[in-house]
This record gives C-alpha cells, structure tokens and sequence, in this order.
C-alpha cells in the first residue's frame, strides 16, 4: 500500500517487523525481497510522488570544501529517490576494489567480489540491464573493432546502461501498492533515531511531516537508505545517547566522503581523421546499449602505486579557423559535457555546434578532428573529506549538513598516470598525439576548479571489520547497535571508478537476505 502520512489521524505508534527509512534504489529494492511474505514492512519517504519545493528545500546545506553542487541540487526527496534522475550506466567493482592496496591509505573492504558476485546477478533484472555479463567479446556488437592496446598497461572496462534509465518510483510503485504487507509511507520524514541509553538498540523512528503531524515507528529492525549525506546527518543529528551522534563512538560517521571526480582531462589530434574512436563511443545492439572505458591495469596500479580512474574517448569534429576561434568552441564543449547549461539549451546548443561544424568545413583549409578525453576517476578514501553538521536547522529542526570535499595528490598523480599510460599507446599505435590539461600535468596537489563530481556520494559511514575503522559491519550492521542496519553507497570503503547504482542494489539485495534471517 501506498499511503501519505499527513492523511494519518492520530499519533499512535506504527507498528512493524521492519522499517526502512528512503525509498530511493536501496530501499525500494529491500521492501520489494519482502513484498508478500510474512513480515511487516514500512517504507518511508521524505517526499511524495513528484517534485515538490518545500520537500526539496530539507536538502539544502552549505560547503566547507573545494567546490561543489549545491547539497539540494545533489539530492532528490521524491518516491524513487536518484533513479527518477539518473544516466542508466552500470557496472560492477573490480576485484582490486574491495582488496587491501597498501598504498592505498584505508582501502580493503571486509568483503570480496565474489561474495558479493552472486547479488551482482541478482541485482540486473532489478535495474532492467540484461544478462549479468560484462566481458567486452562477448557484449560488444558484433563488428566492433577496438584498438589493440597492451592490456598490461591499460585494460577495457565495459559498462552497461538500463535503458531508458529505470526510475524506482514508476517502474515498482504498482508491486508496492498491491503489496499487503508493505506500507510506503509518504511526505515520512525521518527526524530522529530513538535508542535506550545504552544505543545498544534502536526503539523507535521518529517522523515527521512538513505541517508538525509526528509519530513513532516501532520495528525489530531498521534500515537507512536514504543517499551518502543524509546517512550521516541523521546519525549526527540522533545524539541523545552518544553526544557525537549515533554510532560515532570512534569519530568516523561523515568521514570518507568520496565522489568520482569528472573531468574533461585531455585532447587528441588525431588528424588522419580515421574514426577509431567511434569503438569508445557509446554502442547499441538491438536494445543493448554498452560502452567501453579503459583503466589502468592491475599491474600498472600496484607498480605505479596508483588508483583505478577511468576514461572515456569522445570524438568531435572542429573547424580550425584560428588558434583563439578553435579554443572557444572547445570551451564550449566542455561547458556542456559538464552540464552547465541548463537542459534544453544545452541540447539545443550543442545539436547546433556539431551542424556548424558541417557547414564550415569547406570554408577553412583544415579540420582536425579532435577527440575528447573525459574521466570518471576514483578518490582515495580520506578522513578529512566529511560530511559534519552546520549550526542552521531545517523546518524539521534537524541541524543542516556540511560537506567537506577534499582531494589528494594520490587522486590526482592517478588521474596522470592514466593519461600518460594511454599516451604512450596512442602513440605506440601512430594514432595521434594526447595532450593533457596543464594543471594535470604538474606534480602537485592543485586541482582545477572546472572539475565537478558526478552525485556519487560514498563512503560516510563506511564498512569495516571492526569499529574502530568504520561505521558499519560486513553485514551492514551499525557497530554498537543491533538493530539498525544501513542500505546505500555510504557504506563503500573504496568507490573504483564504477558508478555506484549496480553495487549499492547488489549489497541491498545482500542486506535483505540477512534481515529476513533475522526477523524469521
């Protein structure tokens, strides 16, 4: 059942087996493993089925760190959470990513590949990926044909898009709403986690809505799912029995904040005009749609003593009218690839670029074409990227977060080595010449400002094996705390460099196997 909480009469606790607060990918998934079975299941949801303001504006919070998106633009309160905006593109950890790298400061998780493999499986029909395949001969449309380079430096990854990108909110709201045994409870918004003295166990989740309407929910277990920051800020936030907030007995929740760092890193001039990078662009078979990235190789990591960043081709044909002429328009480019022109605009704007560019072929003597070289790049785990609270509250009275987003020299000496790998086999190749941003190319830990995140937000109450690591167990347990569990990218140890949808559903999945064991 669907119902909304403002519609309630009273304020008698609401009783269940299990509560989950966000009903974004993480927590859809988990109420859906118990969709007809015995237990009783709420879900609650900060928001409603669309976007609404008021909602919206408990997202908003302040930077303390390098430059970012507005908190409430990175955020979205609404039944479906992320997926009712996000690209579709899959794929899953490398085995390196979960292991102890020991240059790699507060890597390994307690965890492998293999055990979270089987969920992987489970987690493609989930997101509407197709078969649970990820191996570039075999997924690839036939034809294709990709460069030979020396997989000892550098190694394909492929990536898979749900197409179009399912959105939680329409795609399973009509199982939840046959579902007897679960209620997703709109415009529920979570406002305090209730625990004995000890918080030793969970007793209660307060809600709240908008209008003052309040209530308890009392369950025998808990779940939060509800995205990286807000993870953490309601953690903080519930500090009645431990001062620094629940489960920050060691000063860990909000630390480790990571993102996966976008940048439009380099160029090619590849002035044969030969089309190679077509094979990286985005490819479609039938109703399949892949693409393939390349990363280090494993070998490269360890001797570079590096992280796994990644790299997409991305071709665009320009006039070269004159030096000045041809930067601008590339400048242009940029602008778009980081989406700051705002929606139909920067459609339109760039539908119009790639026509002028036919148009003003015949009229200069030379066109180059040149290919773009975008990253999606991992960060290191660093305790000094975190979440923390502000002074200013919400309307709800929950103090707003803070987020202090902070690089390394690591993360970026990785982001060269990369470049400078995939250089040396272009070259190797005869296929141009890379050329990398000049900020990038100096060795130190100065980064553009032009680089942006990609709404990624892990790691704030990160997995450990044991508290004095992280927030969370391998079981995604909250240390200290039986009953409350956490869902959701803020329990990555290490991101990789793949977006992180397949993997928090993956875990969430793995959760739910674990929580009916318990609630049996």
């Amino acid at each position: 059942m669907i119902r909304d909480f403002a519609s309630f009469d009273g304020e008698e606790p609401i009783a269940c087996d299990l509560c989950i607060a966000g009903a974004g990918a993480a927590g859809i998934t988990i109420a859906l493993e118990f969709a007809g079975r015995g237990e009783r299941v709420v879900l609650l949801e900060s928001g409603g089925l669309e976007f609404e303001e008021a909602t919206h504006a408990l997202s908003v919070g302040g930077n303390l760190g390098r430059p970012y998106f507005d908190l409430d633009i990175a955020r979205a309160r609404i039944f479906g959470g992320a997926t009712t905006h996000w690209g579709g593109m899959c794929t899953r950890l490398d085995p390196t990513d979960f292991a102890k790298r020991d240059w790699v400061p507060h890597s390994g998780w307690p965890i492998t590949l293999a055990e979270l493999d089987p969920y992987y499986a489970r987690a493609h029909p989930v997101l509407e990926l197709g078969e649970y395949n990820y191996e570039r001969a075999e997924i690839a449309p036939a034809g294709t044909e990709f460069l030979p380079f020396r997989e000892d430096r550098i190694r394909p990854k492929m990536w898979r898009y749900s197409m179009p990108p399912t959105d939680f909110g329409q795609a399973y709201r009509p199982q939840l709403a046959r579902a007897a045994n679960v209620d997703v409870l709109l415009h529920a918004n979570l406002v305090e986690i209730e625990t004995g003295d000890d918080a030793g166990q969970v007793t209660a989740f307060r809600i709240a809505t908008l209008e003052g309407k309040s209530a308890r929910v009392r369950a025998k277990s808990y779940v939060l799912a509800l995205g990286g920051i807000e993870n953490a800020r309601l953690l903080l936030n519930s500090d009645r029995a431990i001062p620094a907030g629940l489960g920050n007995q060691n000063d860990l929740v909000g630390r480790f904040f990571m993102e996966h760092i976008g940048i439009i890193a380099a160029t090619v001039l590849d002035l044969e005009g030969n089309g190679w990078q077509h094979s990286y662009d985005d490819l479609f078979d039938g109703d399949r749609q892949v693409r393939c990235g390349l990363t280090p190789s494993f070998e490269m990591q360890e001797q570079k003593r590096i992280l796994n960043p990644m790299l997409m081709f991305g071709q665009r044909t320009v006039a070269r009218t004159n030096s000045e002429g041809y930067r601008s328009l590339a400048e242009i480019r940029k602008q778009i690839a980081r989406g700051e022109l705002p929606g139909d605009l920067g459609h339109h704007l760039y539908n119009m670029i790639i026509d002028v560019d036919g148009l003003v072929r015949g009229m200069y003597e030379k066109v180059d074409s040149t290919v773009y070289i975008g990253m999606e790049a991992e960060q290191s785990p660093n305790p000094d990227s975190r979440v923390v609270l502000g002074t200013e509250r919400d309307p709800l009275g929950l103090r707003r977060a803070n987020l202090d987003w902070r690089l390394s020299e690591l993360d970026k000496r990785s982001v060269r080595a990369l470049l400078e790998l995939t250089g040396q086999e272009l070259g190797r190749l005869g296929l141009g010449r890379l050329q990398m941003e000049e900020w990038i190319a100096q060795d130190d830990n100065v980064w553009s400002d032009d680089i942006r995140g990609h709404y990624h937000h892990m790691g704030t109450t990160r997995m450990a094996s044991d508290p004095s690591q992280g927030v969370v167990d391998a079981n995604c347990q909250v240390f200290g705390t039986a009953n409350l569990h956490i869902a959701g990218s803020s329990v990555f140890v290490t991101g990789g460099c793949a977006n992180p949808t397949l993997s928090l559903t993956a875990l969430a999945l793995r959760l739910a196997d674990r929580l009916k064991t318990l609630l049996a």
